[in-house]
């Protein structure tokens, strides 16, 4: 799916620094289930109808410049010890990720910050 350019209006972006969790998501590490670092969250995808999480948006680290990727949204568990997004993805294949454009997505709506995060079990 090419979602820059399928947007459209129903799908916002969310920075991570207007996140609400029970630790800050600013800059939270997003890593692979064996624990191997992919990049950082830098914000997220959110169907605005549903107000369902559709992609992570991460710097990845392992790319020259850490341009920013679209993650689509597996199954997450929030590592609280570390503390850290854990994600089902091969850190290869971030490379096969499409590079987020922000131009492409409208922010996600002042003041309305109730998002279901379904973040699976807790480490």
């Amino acid at each position: 799916m090419d979602a820059n350019e399928s947007a459209g209006p129903e799908l916002c972006y969310l920075s991570s620094d207007h996140l609400e969790a029970p630790m800050s998501c600013s800059q939270l590490d997003v890593c692979t289930r064996g624990d191997e670092t992919i990049g950082a969250l830098d914000g997220v995808i959110i169907d605005r109808a549903t107000r369902q999480l559709r992609f992570l948006v991460v710097a990845a680290r392992r790319q020259a410049g850490h341009p920013r990727v679209l993650v689509p949204f597996p199954q997450t568990q929030l590592d609280a010890v570390r503390p850290a997004l854990k994600v089902d993805i091969d850190p290869q294949t971030i490379a096969d990720c499409e590079v987020f454009d922000p131009k492409a997505f409208e922010s996600f709506p002042s003041g309305i910050y109730a998002v279901t995060v379904p973040l699976g079990r807790r480490h």
